[in-house]
């Protein structure tokens, strides 16, 4: 089946958790597409993998992004760091949380994996950003 997932974020407490609609959407999958259309209207930015879905989301949103985010993990990082990708993104899209927090986190999480294998720090760490610079780019590379 498909995956769904919903974070909220917000600098003040939030009093109900439920949402009709989100603010950012990320589509990994043609059923993903179909799965979480619901949960976008004009004001919700849509992020989509382009290099695994077969068709651009059809739908009325703020904004729609093809994020080729699979293929440049395989292509140019490793396969491994596609989530981190994806990551990066949702970061520069949203600008609610500080990179240097992000990779605190990782530190945290990952620290001892770092520890053994520098080079993966390394590697999450152009994760994240190539993700980012891909939304500042606006993608669709």
């Amino acid at each position: 089946g498909v995956s769904i997932a919903f974070c909220q974020i917000a600098d003040e407490e939030i009093g109900e958790p439920r949402f009709s609609k989100g603010d950012i959407v990320i589509m990994l999958s043609d059923r993903a597409i179909d799965r979480c259309s619901t949960y976008v209207d004009e004001n919700t930015t849509v992020i989509y993998d382009s290099s695994i879905c077969n068709t651009k989301p059809e739908m009325k949103a703020k904004e729609i992004i093809a994020l080729p985010a699979n293929k440049i993990a395989h292509d140019e990082l490793s396969s491994r760091v596609f989530n981190i990708i994806i990551l990066g993104a949702v970061i520069k899209a949203t600008d609610v949380i500080e990179l240097k927090y992000v990779k605190e986190a990782m530190e945290l999480a990952l620290g001892k994996k770092f520890a053994v294998k520098p080079e993966l720090r390394e590697l999450n760490h152009k994760a994240l950003e190539k993700g980012m610079e891909l939304i500042q780019a606006k993608a669709a590379v």
